[in-house]
């Protein structure tokens, strides 16, 4: 399968975890993603949610390389761990967030 080297993917893995990013290359034990994006869910501190109801969560779009271990933002990933791929539409809410995190709209790509 070949890739638009323009867009971006939604890289769907077995653990559950999500990464958006541009695919670079993909043969047939490895795809390489680089200007890579994850989800992030946070609790709002200090609210209580009502009775019987529960806490709002907050997704936050976080830009690979910020962590504590410093990595670079590319990433070659085994397919066997992949379960699908999604090209992402240029006025997707991820894309959208990117383009302002990438314009400097923002500090963090998106809340």
């Amino acid at each position: 399968m070949s890739y638009n080297k323009d867009s971006y993917y939604a890289v769907f893995f077995s653990n559950g975890q999500v990464y958006f990013g541009k695919i670079t290359s993909t043969d047939s034990n490895y795809t390489t993603l680089e200007d890579i994006y994850y989800l992030q869910v946070s609790n709002p501190l200090q609210q209580v949610p009502p009775p019987g109801g529960t806490q709002q969560q907050q997704l936050s779009l976080v830009k690979l390389g910020n962590e504590l271990h410093g990595p670079k933002d590319f990433m070659q990933v085994n397919n066997a761990h992949v379960i699908f791929v999604e090209e992402l539409k240029s006025d997707s809410k991820v894309v959208e967030a990117i383009t302002a995190y990438k314009s400097g709209a923002t500090n963090q790509p998106a809340q």
